[in-house]
């Protein structure tokens, strides 16, 4: 657990060490394969585990509300977000 907690603050200094490095911009594109390929990795992992293919029809309905209050919770926060944070009248 602790080297996934240094590798990902290793990411984020390196991170600040390249903001405002043009280079940095390129990363868009690279950094949506890379989270398709973990939410693949992830789907087969679950997949490939009988316990909880067999047990899906009673994971499912708390595993939807689980999604469905993570996604309103991200909504509700990016709103809010945006009204404290947002652009300010006049496109700026």
């Amino acid at each position: 657990m602790f080297k996934m907690l240094f590798i990902m603050l290793a990411g984020i200094l390196f991170g600040l060490a390249l903001r405002g490095v043009g280079r940095t911009v390129r990363l868009g594109r690279s950094l949506s394969i890379t989270v398709s390929i973990l939410i693949f990795v992830f789907g087969l992992s679950i997949g490939s585990k009988p316990a909880v293919v067999n047990n899906l029809g009673s994971l499912g309905k708390p595993a939807l509300l689980i999604t469905l209050a993570g996604v309103f919770g991200s909504v509700v926060a990016a709103l809010f977000y945006d009204k404290l944070f947002g652009r300010k009248e006049g496109g700026q």
